[in-house]
């Protein structure tokens, strides 16, 4: 969005969750945040109040009316709705849009925990939506079957801020006590990812580090602890967005350890183009998208995916093959 043109008017509209609230505490400024054209602001959404039909209803009238009081304040008429999250869908209609577009950027039915009435909201999207995008093939395919006017739209980068890993900046102070090879991923950490995979990785290389960067859900907190008992693996947690760059890098070779299954077989994993925009090895399991990356190492087993860990590190990096 910060590469539409500056004359539009973007406002963005972010539920009001907990973490948000803190934020605002700590700094009422933050109520109205704006990023260059695009103006940033909250909605009140209470998760815990979805649980029940009428307590959405009740969620989607909140949201619906501070949606139109800030529209007025920033004087924003027929606008274009791009909605990212379909749970808000019931806004369709009701704010005079011009046109509206769904961003499909997962089989989020696919996900741990989603409740059997999400499956409505997202139908109501793909239903109702003047256009969808969708970021894999298999989210077109399967969108197909229900609807015309869907298209593909991949992930993309911004390749700027990604390719200062190629330069010469400074690394974070933890790589100090890293020792070279280093593998990386850098990504949630849920339970889409092979944990298992992980530990093969962390025991048949004893000699090469292994760091993961991102936040981890709770519910894999026990296999992120079992991880770090291997003295060769580095929990990093979370990191601003902003020195993303100077960790990668410290990183040798960048690894997407998924598990296959419906989700990842819809997923276009954003972190890939990053990494290649660093200028990174890069060595995945077998998500289709990134099949199509032939510069990009794939792997259909544990057996296949240490083994290319190995041959990616013999190679010169990306930095060197493709600059």
């Amino acid at each position: 969005m910060t590469r539409f043109p500056d004359d539009w008017g973007i406002l963005w509209i972010e539920p009001l969750v907990v973490p948000t609230i803190f934020m605002w505490l700590k700094n009422p400024s933050t109520v109205f945040r704006r990023h260059g054209n695009i103006r940033i602001v909250s909605a009140p959404f209470l998760p815990i109040f979805d649980r029940h039909g009428f307590s959405r209803r009740l969620n989607d009238l909140f949201v619906l009316l501070l949606t139109r009081f800030y529209m007025r304040m920033f004087r924003i008429r027929n606008p274009i709705l791009l909605i990212y999250n379909p749970r808000f869908v019931s806004a369709i209609g009701k704010l005079h849009e011009s046109l509206v577009c769904f961003d499909y950027v997962d089989d989020l039915t696919e996900f741990t925990g989603i409740p059997e009435w999400f499956e409505r909201y997202l139908d109501l999207a793909l239903r109702k939506a003047d256009l969808v995008f969708a970021v894999s093939h298999v989210l077109v395919e399967k969108v197909a079957e229900k609807r015309e006017r869907v298209f593909l739209l991949t992930n993309g980068v911004d390749t700027d801020h990604f390719a200062k890993a190629l330069k010469d900046i400074q690394l974070p102070s933890v790589f100090k006590r890293i020792k070279k090879p280093v593998i990386g991923y850098v990504g949630v950490l849920e339970d889409w990812i092979d944990f298992p995979l992980l530990k093969s990785i962390a025991a048949t290389y004893p000699n090469y580090s292994i760091v993961l960067i991102g936040p981890a859900h709770p519910r894999v907190l026990e296999d992120v602890k079992e991880l770090e008992r291997f003295p060769n693996v580095f929990y990093l947690g979370k990191v601003p967005y902003e020195t993303l760059p100077n960790y990668l890098r410290g990183i040798d070779l960048c690894i997407v350890p998924f598990k296959i299954n419906n989700l990842t077989k819809a997923a276009n994993p954003i972190k890939v183009y990053e990494y290649l925009a660093s200028g990174k090895r890069i060595v995945s399991s077998a998500v289709p998208e990134i099949e199509k990356l032939k510069v990009v190492k794939t792997a259909n087993d544990t057996d296949e995916f240490i083994s290319q860990i190995s041959e990616s590190l013999c190679e010169p990096p990306d930095s060197i093959r493709f600059l």
